[in-house]
């Protein structure tokens, strides 16, 4: 049996973790490039290497070495202080692009990734790269500014944040639904603000829905002043929170609960795509018997046939939770998935 004669060196170590230890192919490509490089470890490279090996902890222990013991070995060559372009982010504008450039954070990439901005990551460059806008600006500084503490903005980013300091305090950002006295919509632009046909004096359910609809948030001061007016009994504030959800689950038996709240919002047309669900089938003449007696108008989608969209708001109704994110490309729409809430019986 050979004997294992315990590192005394950070470069001792990284020997020992190369031809004793299991590595992840990522960790061993590391390893292995820094064993067989003469060139000085910098410091990022060397918390990294920090990392690696408490995450090999078992595999020491099994060797009768103490991972926490490793960490703080000397080097023999001390690391030398990586370049602020390495440790650093940075944030840039070059014409018409957002350029950033940072240390890797999972959270951080999965942050800018999750907003679905159209954002490229450059390979050869090691940077990330998507088209300005002051929206995706926004977003992105906020999400740097909460992984990064050692962030430097290029002076036209700069310039921007100057700008804008003087609205720090400002309490929406996003077309929001306030009241205060009266009802009126705080940060709409002038094309939202066209396009809205609601008479927003008089706040009811239905104008909650069509609202929404246009992404418009509804604040709590709203539903205070609502509650007050409407009433604060159970029934009232469900219509109220299902007039604000753009894609309320309902319960596929209690199709009566459905027409109720189908009327509550004032709900002009219903459409029903094609779902091939078969299992669904008397449930939906249900629906639609129910529809017909309510005055709602029903567009049914048929498959390989166009349908012509109503221009009045509509609520599309989906059988099942089979797509969530199923929307049509219509700016007056809610839709509304009907699932199955009976519980499951398990036989033991």
């Amino acid at each position: 049996m050979t004997k294992i004669i315990k590192p005394t060196t950070k470069e001792q170590l990284i020997y020992f973790m190369v031809n004793t230890i299991s590595l992840g192919t990522y960790d061993r490509k590391f390893l292995v490039n820094v064993n067989e490089t003469d060139k000085q470890m910098t410091t990022n490279q060397a918390d990294l290497l920090d990392k690696i090996i408490l995450r090999y902890h078992k595999q020491f222990a099994k060797h009768n070495i103490n991972s926490a013991e490793m960490i703080n070995l000397p080097w023999s060559r001390e690391p030398i202080l990586s370049a602020t372009a390495y440790t650093h982010t940075h944030v840039s504008v070059d014409q018409d692009s957002i350029i950033i450039r940072s240390p890797y954070k999972r959270e951080y990439v999965d942050g800018l990734k999750k907003n679905k901005i159209p954002i490229i990551w450059n390979k050869e460059d090691r940077l990330w790269k998507t088209v300005y806008c002051e929206q995706t600006l926004k977003y992105i500084l906020e999400q740097t500014e909460k992984y990064y503490t050692n962030i430097n903005y290029c002076d036209t980013i700069k310039n921007v944040i100057n700008e804008f300091i003087e609205y720090e305090d400002c309490l929406y950002w996003d077309p929001t639904l306030v009241y205060k006295n009266k009802y009126y919509i705080a940060g709409i632009n002038e094309p939202l603000n066209n396009a809205i046909k609601e008479d927003i004096d008089n706040i009811d359910y239905s104008t909650i829905a069509r609202l929404v609809s246009y992404g418009i948030s509804i604040d709590k001061t709203v539903d205070e002043q609502l509650i007050k007016t409407i009433g604060e009994d159970e029934r009232s504030i469900k219509y109220l929170e299902f007039s604000k959800d753009l894609n309320p689950i309902l319960d596929i038996f209690n199709l009566d609960e459905v027409i109720d709240y189908l009327q509550c919002i004032k709900t002009e047309a219903v459409l029903i795509p094609n779902s091939g669900t078969s299992d669904k089938k008397s449930i939906k003449k249900s629906l639609l018997d129910k529809l017909s007696k309510s005055n709602i108008k029903v567009i049914l989608e048929i498959k390989d046939k166009p349908i012509e969209l109503p221009n009045t708001f509509y609520v599309t109704i989906i059988f099942g939770l089979w797509n969530m994110k199923y929307q049509y490309n219509s700016s007056s729409s809610k839709t509304i998935f009907l699932a199955d809430s009976k519980p499951i019986e398990l036989n033991r």
